[in-house]
């Protein structure tokens, strides 16, 4: 009977969706609880320490070597005073996001 086959594959959908919306959540807090880990603790010793350091400074140093040794000096620059631009104006001037995010808190 189609109908039968079709509300069992439905079923398998709804069960395969439901499993990734699971491991999404997963994700999601992982990645909030390393976000607060690493921007609101003010650790310098012991794992959390190397963790905070590796993301906030060895990380962003990394890629942009990375940028700097494929595509070249003048790319690294651009790319580098870009994000640096970018970053400046997110958190520092004023602009519908940071309103926004004022107006969410």
């Amino acid at each position: 009977s189609p109908l039968a086959t079709q509300a069992s594959s439905s079923r398998a959908i709804m069960i395969r969706l439901t499993w990734w919306g699971w491991a999404m959540v997963l994700v999601y807090a992982i990645a909030g609880v390393s976000f607060v880990i690493c921007f609101c603790c003010d650790t310098e010793e012991g794992v959390i320490g190397r963790v905070v350091e590796f993301f906030t400074d060895e990380l962003p140093e990394r890629i942009g070597a990375g940028v700097k040794r494929v595509f070249g000096k003048r790319v690294h620059k651009f790319v580098v005073g870009g994000l640096d631009g970018g970053w400046t104006w997110l958190c520092y001037k004023r602009n519908p996001v940071f309103q926004a995010f004022y107006l969410c808190v």
